[in-house]
């Protein structure tokens, strides 16, 4: 629709409409387009609805506001891939599906880059984020310190892969927040307990 242009008529020589249906299709578009937005935005978002009425001025206005190509969002974006870091409380799963959400987002921005782009930088970045080997060494930066052994173990591997450390993480049980607090409330327990016996 942001390209599209609006139809005008075409007339025969009896001074009869032609291209009718094809103008009757981009109405019934234009219309679409309008309701999606509708119903699919945030409420607070509707100011832009209001102020730019049409469906290409209300992308075009998404776009500046949610799609900037600059240093800055780009960079919020790498940031956020880079600074993720596992929380040992938390599930192992819960952070692999946080990273790869994260590195998803930029590689789908970077993959669809091109040289002649006006903004070049996430093309510079294609090859990096092209790369499974990159996938998985950013992903055990992003591991914590208590993890290290599990690391250097997986790191003596050649040609580690982002799949290799997936599965090896996926295979570890590591508790949650609440059983770790229950283990040692247990144990607390079961210790003062053993200490009143005679």
């Amino acid at each position: 629709m942001g390209t599209e242009e609006i139809l005008m008529e075409e007339t025969d020589a009896e001074g009869d409409v032609t291209n009718f249906e094809k103008i009757d299709e981009y109405r019934d578009r234009y219309q679409y387009a309008s309701a999606y937005f509708l119903e699919t935005i945030e409420p607070q978002w509707l100011i832009l609805l209001a102020t730019h009425k049409t469906p290409p001025a209300i992308w075009q206005a998404f776009e500046d506001k949610f799609a900037r190509e600059n240093t800055s969002s780009f960079f919020n974006q790498l940031n956020s891939v880079f600074d993720t870091k596992y929380d040992t409380l938390d599930l192992v799963s819960d952070h692999i599906n946080k990273y790869d959400t994260l590195w998803n987002r930029l590689h789908l921005r970077c993959s669809t880059a091109t040289s002649f782009d006006r903004y070049t930088l996430p093309f510079a970045f294609h090859s990096v984020f092209e790369s499974p080997e990159a996938k998985a060494a950013i992903l055990l930066r992003s591991l914590a310190e208590s993890m290290n052994n599990i690391v250097d173990n997986l790191q003596t591997k050649e040609d580690l892969t982002y799949d290799h450390v997936y599965n090896k993480l996926m295979d570890l049980k590591v508790p949650t927040a609440v059983n770790s607090a229950d283990n040692k409330a247990y144990k607390s327990a079961d210790v003062r307990g053993k200490g009143k016996e005679t």
